[in-house]
């Protein structure tokens, strides 16, 4: 109880709601003082009704609305780019240019069927049409194959307003590397200099340092050697500035992207035989594991440390209880930040946390809506 208050006190600043919190808090005597908050707060503020429903309500009650009319804000669009967006340039042979070869650059998100509203969300941020145009089914469009969905943009004119995003709301990850050499193309495009024989050189070599770098036919065909092109993997962009700025929309976006919302059940000694634990984490490819540790300090919590399971990448987590209740757990639902399918692994990770905070994991009817509830999350979620 102690942990609603505090974090109600930190987020909350109107007196009204001080007041109330410290009537309840002089009558914490048992589990019950939980619905003295719910039944006050729930009256005394209704503009956050919704969000306490989500963190507090029974789990055979709790519902869960897509944000389908949500408008995102611009640095929760750079997050999930910084977790799940491409940026992609494509040379292929053509006789429709003088040169011989083609240029395409793409922009690209691809996501689980299960999050195909994000997708539209992000279409309509960049207020776009869900068309192709001509012949090419792959321009400014979602594409849904199978289990599979992708945003796909490949218009010129719609890459140079996705350029004016990520100058205004700079990518933080290593990602921004590629974003600047790929920028750097679209930009070529649009003057129209990849039908010179330079400036296809030029492109080229940009393309070499994207990604996955040149086939080998392309090295062939322009004649390129490791010291004539750029060896794959080198970056033709200059160092980044070590400075990095985070905000919480930034961050939840790159948690609905990355994150993993966790419960783990460790066997023990007691009765019940298992001990419930929370983890909060983000995983990233070793390249950013000094941006992973400067979430330490952003979040005043959590570590880094080396993924066992894979050798190039990190793993920023979070598993102190109080951190989760305290700092993760408000951060998040202050403004709604977690968006997609991931929200309602999210909306079950705070109720485990509440029959925790509640001591209700210390008993078997506790453990089994544990159970339950972990049964139905992350890749387990049917709905």
């Amino acid at each position: 109880m102690k942990i609603i208050i505090n974090a109600a006190r930190k987020y909350i600043g109107n007196n009204q709601y001080k007041n109330m919190f410290s009537f309840i808090e002089d009558r914490v005597v048992s589990g019950a003082a939980f619905k003295i908050l719910q039944n006050k707060f729930i009256t005394a503020a209704p503009s956050v009704n919704k969000l306490t429903n989500r963190q507090y309500s029974d789990h055979a009650n709790f519902k869960f609305s897509p944000l389908l009319n949500t408008e995102l804000h611009p640095w929760w669009v750079t997050g999930f780019c910084d977790a799940e967006s491409c940026f992609n340039i494509a040379i292929f042979k053509s006789t429709t240019y003088k040169e011989g070869w083609g240029v395409k650059a793409t922009f690209r998100i691809d996501l689980h069927k299960k999050d195909l509203d994000v997708l539209k969300l992000i279409q309509a941020y960049f207020k776009l049409e869900n068309k192709g145009s001509g012949n090419d089914e792959e321009v400014n469009r979602i594409i849904i194959i199978e289990n599979r969905v992708a945003f796909v943009v490949s218009s010129i004119k719609v890459l140079i307003n996705i350029v004016d995003h990520f100058d205004r709301y700079p990518l933080l990850t290593q990602k921004r590397k590629d974003y600047l050499t790929w920028r750097k193309v679209v930009l070529m495009l649009s003057r129209k200099e990849h039908l010179s024989n330079e400036g296809l050189k030029t492109i080229v070599n940009l393309k070499d340092s994207l990604n996955m770098g040149l086939s080998e036919a392309i090295k062939t065909a322009f004649q390129l050697t490791t010291k004539e092109g750029n060896p794959l993997g080198t970056s033709l962009v200059s160092g980044l500035s070590e400075e990095v700025s985070f905000n919480s929309q930034w961050l939840g976006g790159f948690t609905s992207g990355d994150g993993s919302f966790m419960v783990q059940l460790e066997p023990n000694k007691s009765k019940l035989k298992k001990s419930p634990r929370l983890v909060f984490s983000l995983t990233q490819h070793s390249r950013d594991e000094e941006l992973m540790k400067k979430l330490i300090h952003y979040l005043d919590c959590g570590g880094v440390s080396k993924n066992s399971k894979n050798s190039s990448a990190v793993k920023f987590r979070v598993t102190k209880f109080i951190d989760i209740c305290e700092k993760i757990i408000p951060l998040f639902l202050r403004e709604n930040l977690i968006v997609g399918i991931k929200s309602k692994d999210f909306a079950d990770w705070c109720k485990v946390a509440e029959i925790m905070k509640s001591k209700g994991h210390l008993t078997q009817e506790g453990i089994d809506k544990i159970i339950l509830l972990k049964g139905n999350m992350n890749k387990a979620r049917v709905n």
